[in-house]
């Protein structure tokens, strides 16, 4: 918006006639620095020019000017009579705002990632202070750093997680993104457990050139297939996932799509509006992408009462529980299968292969985590190594 505005005020003219008698002013200084700013009204030789100005919209500027003496003496001597003149004129200011309309929700610029501008990036959510998700995230990364090594790895994280946490997952390989922390509702419900999910839907707006293939913190990757995956394309405006074992949509567990900003603020409106189990991402974002999911072989999210134990690339270990839970009998429980009825993961082979991958990095996990792993023993954990 360009304002331009006209003041118009008289002319005055004073004069007036001051004798000075003899003034002598000695002074001596050191280095010295000192500055002068000059606002509209200046004095010039004992004339001092005034203008002012009446408008909607004004623009002030300053002058700085910054003066270096060093070792100054001077003397005045003056016996002078001097003319003081005031007059106003008549100005014409042309002033210009620039505003610029801006949206909250705009891209989300990832750090610098080796491998994100030749190849799909991979993404994960690890929330802000949840112990299972974090560890969970962790072992994820370490299994995708051996198996992935060219790939851009990013961990989306809560901005307020502690710095402990943050070095944790840096250590697993993944380069952190940070978002401030949002719910669509102050109402909890399902034990609080869904409480930090509704973040994950800004994987939407980060922007890289390539796709993106999300994964859940509670997932662990067990083979090189992984790269099928990775190394697919889409057409713009689709996704792919596997459909769901337990219900009539697709599991959002993973997910290869393209980002885009538009889609993530649907997504989070939906969320507003929505409530309970129908506002959270899984079917919004089926709901969003009707009729443009691409489908994908259960092996890449085996969860739940999924059939692909033996076959499986991805295991996505859904269920209250992780199997990354720092508890001592929870660990235990995984070591020997965790035989647990749906939506638990119905592959004992995948927990106790998932507990000698904790056993084998350990010294990478949270010290609480460590702690618990030290009262399970690790027998028979070198023949289920089965990645490396």
């Amino acid at each position: 918006t360009t304002t331009t505005t006209t003041t118009t005020t008289t002319t005055t003219t004073t004069t007036r006639t001051i004798t000075v008698t003899t003034l002598t002013t000695t002074r001596s200084m050191t280095t010295q620095t000192f500055s002068t700013i000059t606002h509209s009204t200046a004095a010039m030789t004992g004339s001092s020019a005034n203008t002012k100005t009446t408008a909607s919209s004004t623009t002030s500027t300053r002058t700085s000017t910054t003066t270096t003496r060093t070792s100054t003496s001077t003397t005045d001597t003056s016996t002078t009579t001097v003319t003081q003149t005031k007059s106003s004129t008549t100005t014409t200011t042309p002033t210009t705002t620039t505003t610029t309309k801006s949206h909250r929700f705009n891209w989300l610029i990832p750090p610098p990632c080796q491998g994100g501008d030749q190849h799909n990036s991979i993404i994960v959510y690890a929330g802000k202070d949840k112990q299972p998700y974090i560890d969970g995230a962790v072992m994820l990364g370490i299994a995708l750093r051996q198996l992935t090594p060219q790939f851009c790895r990013l961990c989306l994280v809560i901005r307020t997680m502690s710095y402990a946490n943050k070095q944790l997952l840096t250590d697993a390989g993944w380069n952190l993104l940070e978002v401030d922390d949002w719910h669509p509702t102050n109402t909890h419900f399902a034990h609080n457990y869904w409480w930090d999910v509704y973040n994950k839907i800004n994987i939407f707006r980060v922007k890289t050139r390539h796709l993106m293939l999300y994964m859940d913190a509670d997932m662990y990757v067990f083979c090189h297939d992984i790269k099928r995956v990775l190394e697919r394309q889409l057409p713009r405006g689709t996704i792919a996932m596997v459909k769901d074992a337990q219900n009539n949509n697709y599991n959002t567990g993973l997910m290869l799509f393209w980002p885009d900003v538009e889609t993530f603020r649907k997504l989070r409106r939906d969320m507003i509006e929505h409530s309970g189990w129908g506002g959270l991402d899984q079917p919004l974002i089926n709901n969003e992408y009707r009729g443009r999911v691409v489908q994908l072989d259960g092996r890449f999210n085996a969860h739940g009462s999924s059939a692909e134990c033996n076959d499986a690339v991805v295991a996505h270990y859904t269920g209250h529980f992780k199997p990354s839970f720092a508890d001592v009998r929870n660990l235990r429980m995984v070591r020997f299968g965790y035989h647990k009825a749906p939506p638990y993961l119905q592959c004992p082979v995948l927990y106790k292969a998932y507990f000698c991958e904790l056993k084998a990095h350990s010294l990478q996990l949270s010290p609480v985590l460590q702690a618990a792993l030290r009262h399970v023993d690790g027998d028979g954990c070198s023949d289920l190594r089965v990645h490396v």
